[in-house]
């Protein structure tokens, strides 16, 4: 299996004249975006502090942190929760998939948490249609539908039946040439 790198992004640092390619992770860094998608463990938690530490030297703009944790070590989390309100910096905490045990814990460190669920509950509810409670009640459990469902719902328009038309620049490519044949792209 080929390894999967991390995109680079064409930032222009501040106070820069100059456009550099970044790591997409760092460029997130430079605009105060922490991301943590892991157990949060003695290592985990002395980095964030650090990181915390320094991005709070840099300014006092919001510190964003985006979770998808599955829990965690208690002192550690502890001690990057007490890191995290003792920073001048305001932080703001978002869940993005799971916070479980200490990772729910440490979504409630950020003075302005964002409620990944009640975005979500929004975004349906004025795509569909659909009264916001009853938007509640459908995504607090799983909810299957057949095709017909779903369009009354409001969650698709139509279900096709015939392959999609191709589109009008696009080439077929005949894969049955023989090895001796050459294709130039």
């Amino acid at each position: 299996m080929m390894p999967v790198n991390t995109p680079k992004v064409l930032v222009k640092p501040a106070g820069q004249r100059q456009y550099e390619w970044v790591d997409l992770w760092e460029s997130y860094t430079m605009q105060k975006v922490v991301f943590i998608k892991q157990a949060i463990t003695e290592d985990v938690a002395n980095n964030m502090i650090a990181l915390t530490l320094y991005l709070d030297s840099l300014d006092k703009k919001r510190i964003y942190y985006w979770l998808n944790c599955p829990g965690g070590e208690v002192v550690p989390t502890l001690a990057l929760y007490d890191t995290m309100q003792y920073v001048r910096s305001k932080t703001a905490t978002v869940c993005y998939g799971m916070c479980l045990g200490m990772g729910g814990f440490l979504l409630t460190a950020g003075g302005e948490k964002v409620r990944m669920r009640d975005y979500l509950t929004l975004v349906v509810s004025e795509s569909t249609g659909q009264p916001y409670d009853r938007v509640i009640r459908e995504l607090s459990r799983n909810k299957w539908m057949d095709p017909k469902q779903a369009i009354e719902y409001g969650m698709i328009d139509k279900v096709l039946t015939t392959p999609m038309p191709r589109m009008p620049n696009q080439t077929k490519f005949n894969f049955s040439r023989t090895q001796d044949e050459s294709v130039g792209l």
